[in-house]
């Protein structure tokens, strides 16, 4: 099910920018036959299961367009992902390469449109682009590939098979599933009184998104106070099945899976779903470092994160999920940093999960975890609230919110137009908001006493903007511990899908000059599609599907930057969010020390074969009779790879954790809400998600996230009560 709010419509082409998108995906995969397709055979591995063998043949001779439905939904990925600016310039660029002066200009020399060139001639232009020192050509070879192979491999269930990635109907389940242990209701608006009207809700607290923000609030205020959650994704229980890639993407992720940054250079992932980012996380729940609530409290005046009431907070939220690393299995890709991390001599630790006391040897959470295990918001918190009275609202988005001026009562009716509700300066006091409901029609909410606005770092800021207040650092300070990737192939099948995705952290480089920036080396949830589109530069059609093959030999760790330098969150014409951010060179200099780590943790462990995503910085092989880290082959790639950095359009750069758009503080001239969460002038308005971060937490944001909305649930409480 792809619900309004998580799509947009595809990209619209006309049939020559069709047919040279065609010619560019049919270079990046190449149909392959005779010698060049035995050769890629051969790196079959011996240990191969039945089902991948028998689609090896298929998998090498197919190209792009021959792949079902292949170009569809790159269309669609195109027009939900891309902002408008790198939309047109796509476009452009398509339109550029359907003429001949057009390929003269961005292939250098070529006498033909790009579509009637050879394919080993436009495999060479595409291989110029991707080192170019242009950065329109590089950038345009990055959204090519990235896109086109995402799609395909989260698409196809061939390729998947031929990679030896399990489809759901291939995967081996570890206990039976289960229907959800909870059974939700949801309210169904009712239509309106007239054509002209809206339909109204009354309620006496609004919470905005049912993450680990909106979620956790929820738990607590809906004990006191009549309350309805309202979330923009769609209600997709766990514990019923086993999503495939893209039914992940298109019922859990917001745009379909992707949202890329203005500039392109980075790709991010956010959860939009009945519970939000804790429905499709990997079950990390480390809580706020020392350090950082050390800074946040002397350096940004905010007290509170150093008093027992924020440690108080921190504990209820770990206790209420179970939170643990006494029951853990790490899987083989854990194992693997755990052992080369104590070789290397490097720090390792745990990560507690968030799983209750089971083992959860689950390698799919992302798409929604199959066996319910994972404590969530939806099998937490949410259950608390609906136990305590709470309503539930799905697929719906808020627009905008409504004010009236301080002195006013909240009305139980609109009448008249919703414009006179508009925030201003004489119209400070929030009672509600204007809902667009996945059928197209619209719902007021009107809430009594307070609205807690929890939508995330990418969508709370976006709410603000569209509602007219204009402090200017509303969007301001957009971090989200920009990832690259490591990559490696080992003689031995590891089967990155297996297990616990990631219950283990390495924080050998997180305090690089003293001010604890830097960089932690965690594992990454294995899919295809992240493998294909961003963690592997391409270097050629066939080298492309040579390394694919042995995928289930592979495994991939993150360098989790906590970036230093931020970027901003602001809406476009039609008001949506879009996201300015690029990895800044101080950033991408801490990104860059963690991936010599982990490299040198992943040559310890019997790498064969070490990948980076830098343009430029080729495979390290390990040769018969390496030396390990002293030997000098190593220590040439290593110079490579620290020279190279992580740069914006240069590396991948991906990123899941958005944070610090609404930033909490202690005037309005520096931040969105004040220590108490409330937005500053304006009254019973509250933020209580990621977004109120002054920095990056530097670790998986979901306790620090969840810790801050129980205090400011409490502070709202404490607020209602005094009034």
């Amino acid at each position: 099910m792809v619900h309004r709010h998580n799509t947009y419509a595809p990209a619209e082409v006309n049939e020559t920018q069709l047919e040279t998108l065609k010619a560019i995906c049919d270079t990046l995969f190449q149909s392959h036959t005779g010698e060049e397709a035995e050769k890629i055979k051969a790196r079959l591995p011996k240990d191969a299961p039945e089902w991948q063998a028998a689609a090896v043949d298929e998998f090498v001779s197919k190209s792009f367009t021959e792949i079902d439905g292949a170009i569809d939904h790159l269309l669609q990925l195109i027009g939900s992902s891309l902002s408008p600016t790198v939309k047109a310039d796509l476009l452009t660029a398509l339109t550029l390469l359907s003429t001949t002066a057009g390929t003269c200009i961005l292939a250098g020399g070529y006498l033909k449109p790009f579509a009637k060139l050879s394919v080993k001639e436009r495999e060479a232009i595409m291989q110029s682009w991707g080192s170019s020192r242009i950065t329109m050509r590089r950038g345009l070879m990055r959204a090519f590939t990235g896109l086109s192979l995402f799609c395909i491999y989260a698409y196809s269930d061939l390729l998947c098979d031929a990679i030896g990635y399990p489809s759901p109907n291939r995967r081996k389940l570890y206990k039976t599933l289960e229907k959800p242990k909870f059974a939700y209701s949801f309210i169904t608006p009712r239509a309106a009184v007239a054509p002209s009207t809206i339909p109204v809700f009354n309620t006496e607290v609004l919470i905005i998104g049912s993450g680990a923000g909106g979620g956790v609030a929820s738990s607590r205020i809906a004990k006191d106070y009549k309350t309805l959650i309202v979330e923009k994704g769609v209600y997709a229980p766990t514990g019923e099945k086993s999503r495939s890639q893209h039914e992940a993407f298109e019922e859990l992720f917001q745009n379909a899976g992707i949202i890329a940054t203005e500039s392109g250079s980075t790709t991010i992932f956010a959860g939009s779903v009945f519970g939000g980012g804790t429905t499709v996380n990997w079950s990390g729940s480390l809580k706020t470092q020392h350090f950082v609530r050390d800074e946040w409290a002397k350096e940004k005046g905010l007290e509170w994160f150093l008093s027992d009431g924020y440690t108080e907070a921190l504990d209820a939220v770990c206790a209420r999920m179970g939170v643990s690393e006494a029951h853990i299995k790490h899987s083989k890709s854990n194992s693997k940093l755990i052992e080369g991390s104590r070789k290397v001599g490097y720090h390792v630790d745990p990560i507690p999960q968030n799983t209750d006391g089971h083992e959860h040897a689950c390698g799919f959470c992302s798409f929604g975890c199959p066996y319910g295990e994972k404590q969530g918001t939806v099998e937490t918190f949410m259950v608390d609230a609906a136990k305590a009275g709470a309503e539930f609202l799905t697929a719906a988005q808020v627009h905008r919110l409504l004010f009236i001026a301080p002195n006013d009562t909240v009305p139980t009716s609109i009448v008249g137009n919703l414009d006179d509700l508009t925030y201003t300066t004489s119209r400070t006091k929030c009672i509600g908001a204007e809902l667009d409901l996945d059928d197209g029609s619209k719902l007021v909410v009107l809430a009594s006493k307070s609205v807690v606005l929890s939508a995330g770092s990418i969508n709370s800021p976006a709410v603000l903007l569209r509602s007219g207040l204009k402090n200017p650092m509303i969007g301001k300070n957009f971090h989200c511990h920009p990832c690259t990737f490591v990559t490696a192939l080992f003689d031995e099948q590891i089967n990155p899908w297996d297990g616990a995705i990631m219950t283990s952290v390495s924080n050998v480089v997180e305090n690089k000059d003293g001010t604890h920036h830097g960089a932690k080396v965690e594992v990454c949830m294995s899919m295809p599609s992240s493998i294909a589109g961003a963690q592997e530069s391409w270097l050629s059609s066939a080298d492309h599907k040579s390394v694919m093959l042995e995928y289930n030999h592979s495994l991939s760790f993150i360098t989790l930057v906590r970036d230093r330098d931020s970027g901003q969150v602001f809406i476009d014409a039609n008001g949506h969010p879009r996201v300015k951010y690029d990895i800044s060179a101080y950033d991408g200099d801490s990104s860059a020390r963690a991936v010599v780590a982990a490299a040198e943790i992943l040559l310890s462990t019997g790498a064969k074969r070490i990948s980076t995503s830098q343009v430029g910085v080729p495979s390290y092989i390990a040769e018969p009779g390496h030396k390990g880290l002293i030997d000098p082959k190593f220590k040439a790639w290593v110079a490579q790879v620290q020279a190279a950095s992580i740069r914006p359009g240069w590396a991948g750069v991906g990123a899941a954790h958005q944070m610090g758009t609404c930033q909490m503080g202690t005037t309005p001239s520096t931040s969105v809400i004040d220590p108490r969460g409330r937005v500053w002038n304006t009254s019973n308005l509250y933020i209580a998600d990621a977004s109120v971060f002054p920095t990056a937490s530097g670790v998986n944001p979901m306790i620090t996230t969840m810790a801050c909305a129980w205090s400011i649930a409490g502070f709202l409480l404490e607020d209602l009560a005094a009034a």
